[in-house]
């Protein structure tokens, strides 16, 4: 509603056999910016059209059973990798350190497969643990 009400428009990419991809905020009679998100630091064509840098925030209560993680991620993650990837790969590993460099590289895997090696995004992870002790917590990039 944002970016509608903005003046951008919240599609898909196209290409020869249709949509493809996530949906990304454009320019209402333009292929751009095509960005996946909405919501971004140092997207200066996109403030024009909704994006922005200011958070959402929701408050929430940890399990009680057991250590939880948190991913935050670069939009090259999330292009080619599904939740439940990064969320398998994040807490299938031993630290916090490993799950962060194990979705960097499962995600640079995903953009060469799909790719042939021509082009591949942004990629960084941080990973955080949470009901760890805090020496257990490490961040990656």
């Amino acid at each position: 509603m944002r970016i509608k009400a903005a003046g951008g428009r919240v599609a898909r990419s196209v290409g020869r056999q249709g949509p493809v991809g996530p949906y990304r905020v454009w320019f209402q009679e333009q292929a751009y910016p095509g960005l996946a998100m909405s919501r971004a630091l140092g997207d200066l064509p996109g403030r024009d059209i909704g994006i922005t840098c200011t958070p959402s925030c929701a408050s929430i209560r940890l399990p009680d059973n057991g250590p939880a993680v948190l991913v935050l991620a670069s939009d090259g993650v999330w292009e080619l990798l599904s939740n439940e990837q990064v969320l398998e790969l994040a807490t299938e590993t031993g630290s916090a350190n490993e799950a962060a460099n194990r979705v960097v590289q499962q995600s640079r895997r995903a953009w060469v497969k799909e790719y042939g090696g021509s082009y591949v995004d942004d990629i960084t992870a941080v990973v955080m643990r949470f009901g760890m002790r805090p020496q257990q917590r490490t961040t990656s990039g």
